[in-house]
């Protein structure tokens, strides 16, 4: 038989099973975390029917396009949007096209989509034919373009 003297093994303490977990259960929590969407371009901080009201928003207090208005002015149309959720659609919008700046603050919509809001209430479909001359010149439009292209491949 095995003559060594046998080490006896004393439970670890609370506080030193605790620190062996952390570390697994910080990489178990780090495995689950679904990584966020980068881009260098602004992204859309609403769904595309939310943004279609903020665009027909801003064609209604820029009286068709011909005032530069400020986001409030816009949430004041689009009663049911709250104002800081048009404020963060702003920069997206403003990249894309939708609606250019005039001064800090203040926006006026393109012709497309001032195109587009008085279009809309007859026949949306047609209507967003206006929209998507816009949309083509984006970097979004170039990426769904070049998939559906590989798509049709």
């Amino acid at each position: 038989m095995d003559d060594e003297p046998k080490e006896e093994q004393t439970p670890p303490e609370q506080g030193e099973e605790a620190v062996q977990e952390a570390p697994d259960k910080k990489l178990a929590r780090a495995e689950k975390r679904v990584p966020k969407m980068q881009s260098t371009y602004p992204l859309p901080a609403s769904s595309p029917e939310i943004i279609s009201k903020i665009l027909k928003a801003y064609v209604i207090a820029s009286k068709q396009g011909a005032d530069a208005v400020k986001y409030t002015d816009v949430a004041a149309v689009a009663t049911d949007i709250h104002p800081t959720v048009i404020s963060k659609n702003n920069a997206f919008l403003s990249e894309a096209k939708f609606i250019t700046p005039e001064r800090y603050g203040y926006y006026k919509p393109s012709p497309e989509v001032t195109s587009y809001a008085k279009q809309a209430p007859w026949d949306e479909e047609s209507a967003k034919g206006h929209i998507r001359t816009v949309i083509d010149g984006t970097w979004f439009g170039e990426t769904v373009q070049q998939q559906f292209q590989l798509q049709s491949e």
